[in-house]
This record gives structure tokens, sequence and C-alpha cells, in this order.
């Protein structure tokens, strides 16, 4: 396997993530002790940050399993991506997406568990900025990352054509930076319900326009494949 792969998969990015996984099964176990037996705990949060769904004590578990998978899965991408020269070239953004999954994933369980435990925790506000701060993270990403079967944005005209790829990538690279920071800012002045309207209404705007402008950058490509 080449050195950049193998450094997401057993290096010190895979140590950093799944140290941040060890520790939220930490954390969820520690809860877990602490939570009478029986006792229903927080788990779901509606728009308005109010609680609408609960779970037993072991359920403080899930969070840090999709840890695991989430982190696991980026490894096994890294491993059987097809075009290998193209993912070696994208192993700084991916090792940014696992340690800032697998960071998010911590902050998950923190939150859920501290609610479990009676602590008296803004989780909306925490989780708005989250996925603010996660989705602005992955959009500096996204311009920077090379064309792959298994990471980006992949409409059949940015795998056909690099141009398209790169032009996509970088509109809507911006586009999630900006979306990520006015949900970050709007969760951070307890605006959670707005930021949630933000976050989904520039994600599915960005993914329809996104998807629009890669036809007509390939469509005007000269180099374009016929794939």
């Amino acid at each position: 396997m080449n050195e950049e792969r193998q450094r997401v998969v057993t290096g010190p990015t895979a140590w950093i993530s799944w140290g941040l996984v060890a520790a939220g099964f930490l954390v969820a176990a520690w809860g877990i002790t602490r939570v009478p037996a029986g006792e229903q705990i927080p788990m779901h949060w509606n728009a308005a940050g109010e609680v609408d769904g609960y779970g037993s004590r072991w359920t403080l578990l899930l969070t840090p399993a999709i840890g695991v998978f989430v982190v696991g899965l980026v490894s096994l991408v890294a491993k059987i991506e097809p075009r290998r020269k193209n993912m070696e070239a994208s192993m700084v953004p991916l090792r940014t997406l696992m340690v800032s999954m697998a960071a998010f994933m911590f902050l998950l369980t923190v939150l859920i568990t501290m609610t479990g435990l009676g602590r008296d925790v803004d989780v909306g506000s925490w989780i708005t900025v989250g996925v603010g701060l996660l989705i602005a993270v992955i959009g500096n990403m996204l311009g920077k990352i090379r064309s792959t079967y298994t990471f980006g944005v992949r409409t059949p005209w940015t795998l056909a054509s690099d141009l398209s790829w790169m032009k996509t990538h970088r509109v809507m690279g911006f586009s999630w930076v900006v979306i990520g920071v006015a949900t970050a800012l709007l969760g951070l002045f307890g605006l959670s319900e707005a930021a949630i309207w933000v976050l989904l209404g520039g994600l599915i705007g960005s993914v329809v326009l996104g998807t629009v402008y890669s036809y007509f950058v390939w469509r005007d490509d000269p180099d374009k494949r016929d794939e």
C-alpha cells in the first residue's frame, strides 16, 4: 500500500481517530454506570432543541459505535478506491475528514451522556455549532480532493471530466463553508431552529445547483472522457 494510504489506515491519523472513538466508549461506559437501570435518558432533539426521543442507558453506546463505522469506512475507502493516484493525492483532506468525524461523534457522546446524567446542557446549540463546523471543514476540503469513485461530489459529469470535478468541488466547497459557518453562528447565539433551516435549505440548494453546474462545465470541456 502507498505510504500516504498507510498513514490513514495505521498511521497517526488512524491513532487519533480511533483514540477519539475509544474515548467516546469510555465516556459512554462511565455514563452507563451512573444512570440507574430502567431509567430513560434523552437521545434525540427536534429543531427547536426539545427532547423528542428517549432510550435506555445502553443507547449511550450507539454514538461511539457509529464512530467505529465512520472511521472504519474511511479507512476502507483509502484501501479499495480504484483511482489510486487520485486517492493518494487526496490523503490530506481524507485524513482531515476522518479526524473531524471522530471528534464530532465524541462531542455527541459527551453531550448525550451529560444530559442523561441530568446536567443542564444546551444540547441543541452545541450540536448545531458542531454540525456547522463539521460542514465548514468538509467544504474546505472539497476543493482539495481529486476525482474518485468513493469520495466527493460524484455526478456522471464530474467523473467524466476533471475540469468539471475541479470547478464543481470549488463552488460547492465554498458554499458549504458559508453554510457551515452561518449554521454554527446561529447555533452559538441560541437560534438552533433557524440554523437547521439554513443548513438543510443550503445543503439541498448547493447539491441541486452543483449537479446542474457540473453538467454545463462537462458539456464545454474539450478533454472530457467518454465513459
